[in-house]
């Protein structure tokens, strides 16, 4: 089976990074010491979101006849969905009919417009959002050449958009050390921040107010920041 010397995606953007609504562009690389038989050279865009989670759930079942039973067993249900945000294929050689590719090099352009809807990328432990360029030697009667490459969507948002989020907030909680048979005392503390809202690489600045009112020394305080994800998909 003839194979390509060099089969590859080279993106003008070195850094793979876009924004909803430009241009994905860039070139398919081909190689070809010897000629092959292909209906043409395919370059398909894609981009969606996927989950898929599991969860166990308890039926109750009773078997009927001379000699029945009631009894329970545990069920692995399913949940999955799929949302498409682009999927585009663009023809870069060839005309859908099978001829040969003669040998040489090839540097095959494309540019394809993303959608202004896209939602950013992300990957979870449930579901991602990923976007891939993937190049297709459509050969008849043969096994496909093909070679993906991923990129990423960041979206822009506009905090002058939500003027709540200028607004800082604040929260207090106390926690009481020992026993109930023996408290050592209880320690008090205050959190605030001066705003809500915050861009990528934007240092959160934590105000912290600490009361030990206990007898027992603190060595450490730490601080934790939580990303909150919810997953939607239909039961199957």
């Amino acid at each position: 089976m003839v194979k390509p010397d060099i089969f590859d995606i080279f993106f003008d953007d070195h850094h793979r990074v876009y924004q909803p609504g430009q241009n994905v562009s860039g070139c398919v690389e081909l190689l070809l010491s010897k000629e092959i038989k292909a209906r043409g050279v395919f370059l398909t865009i894609y981009g969606g979101a996927d989950t898929h989670w599991t969860e166990q759930e308890t039926h109750a079942h009773h078997s009927h006849g001379r000699h029945s039973r009631s009894g329970s067993r545990s069920v692995t249900v399913h949940y999955r969905s799929r949302e498409v945000y682009i999927d585009s294929s663009v023809m870069l050689w060839g005309n859908g009919n099978a001829q040969m590719i003669p040998p040489g090099r090839y540097s095959l352009p494309f540019s394809v417009c993303l959608p202004h809807l896209c939602l950013p990328s992300f990957q979870g432990n449930m579901g991602k959002i990923q976007y891939y360029c993937q190049a297709k030697i459509d050969r008849p009667w043969r096994f496909d050449h093909k070679v993906k490459e991923m990129f990423t969507v960041l979206t822009i948002y506009d905090l002058n958009l939500s003027p709540m989020t200028a607004v800082g907030v604040s929260a207090e909680d106390s926690k009481s050390l020992g026993c109930c048979c023996c408290v050592d005392g209880t320690v008090y503390f205050q959190a605030n921040i001066p705003k809500t809202g915050f861009v990528p690489g934007e240092c959160i600045k934590v105000n912290l107010h600490l009361d030990n009112r206990s007898n027992r020394p603190m060595h450490s305080f730490e601080i934790y920041l939580l990303q909150v994800v919810s997953y939607t998909a239909a039961r199957e």
